[in-house]
């Protein structure tokens, strides 16, 4: 009842809203053309069923587990999983509402614009996950041990292990930065549809012989998943880039590689402390945590930003601290 509520309010605000911006606007039936509705489907389609497959390719694991360790199997799955979608939304939000500006330069031909927003979006998606998946892949084990030890008993590595491997799966997500919306944009997302149906049928044949067949049991739910990942994202990678006529050499050296290496100094850093420190406790693991972000920050100031991009942040701030003072 409270979701139905939610929606019908949700419609109500979004009818007024919309009334009030476009005064003239006039909906009748009368108004429709079916020579737009097939281009607009034909668009709709595309996305409808990429967003099918992606979904039922996500929502097919805990359907896998059950079938072969039962509820118990889900509930080992789940509390990675869940920190996952929590996550996800912080640093692809961003990228993924960036489709009507790519939509707008793509329609007025302004080529350059469109390779900034790709080789940008890119960079900082990829820049702000780096700090998310290091996180996991080197605190997932100690944060699981204070986190469900109590409840799940020495499972909980089984949690941990799920935990690193959407972290990885997840790293190969922000590697995607802005080309859903650049290719959106540009209406050309039948070659990501067609890359992505044939992945998705691998990945849930796969699973299912991983967890049910291999040692490996629930974390083998993810190992396709991560494998596809490292498989499909350098095609695509190179597919938008040539979309957008951008070298792939200049798309990877502009937008991967100093976040890589951010990447790896994150990582090493942070598997340094968990070695070094002992984490009984949350305040220790704070601590770690918060050493690894201030690492993280040093190395995306130092490395994965240019010059001009410092002076902008700086003069920003600037301006924000003179505003507060006024």
């Amino acid at each position: 009842v409270v979701m139905l509520m939610l929606q019908a309010t949700t419609l109500l605000a979004s009818l007024s809203l919309c009334f009030r911006v476009c005064r003239n606007m006039k909906i009748n039936l009368q108004l429709i053309n079916p020579a737009r509705l097939r281009s607009l489907f034909h668009l709709g389609g595309y996305m409808y069923a990429f967003q099918l497959t992606q979904t039922l390719s996500e929502q097919s694991d805990p359907l896998i587990i059950s079938s072969f360790f039962g509820p118990n199997g889900v509930a080992l799955y789940r509390p990675g999983n869940g920190l996952s979608q929590m996550i996800r939304p912080l640093v692809t939000t961003l990228a993924t509402q960036t489709y009507p500006l790519t939509t707008q330069q793509h329609t007025e031909g302004d080529t350059d614009k469109l390779q900034k927003v790709l080789l940008l979006g890119t960079k900082y998606t990829l820049t702000l996950g780096v700090l998310f998946s290091a996180g996991l892949l080197s605190f997932a084990t100690p944060f699981c041990r204070l986190w469900l030890e109590k409840g799940l008993g020495s499972d909980y590595k089984i949690a941990a292990q799920v935990m690193m491997g959407w972290a990885v799966a997840d790293l190969m997500l922000y590697a995607a930065g802005t080309q859903w919306a650049v290719l959106l944009g540009m209406k050309k997302l039948k070659f990501l549809l067609w890359t992505q149906l044939p992945t998705g049928i691998l990945n849930l044949l796969f699973s299912i012989y991983l967890v049910g067949f291999t040692k490996l049991g629930i974390p083998g739910v993810l190992v396709a998943t991560i494998c596809i990942g490292f498989i499909r994202r350098p095609i695509l990678m190179i597919y938008t880039a040539r979309t957008c006529q951008l070298s792939p050499a200049v798309y990877f050296k502009e937008a991967y590689l100093m976040p890589l290496i951010c990447f790896t100094i994150t990582l090493a850093g942070a598997l340094l402390l968990r070695s070094t420190c002992r984490i009984d406790s949350y305040m220790p693991l704070l601590l770690c945590s918060g050493a690894t972000a201030l690492l993280w920050a040093t190395s995306c100031w130092l490395i994965a930003l240019t010059e001009h991009e410092r002076m902008s942040i700086h003069s920003y701030i600037a301006r924000i601290c003179r505003k507060d003072k006024s």
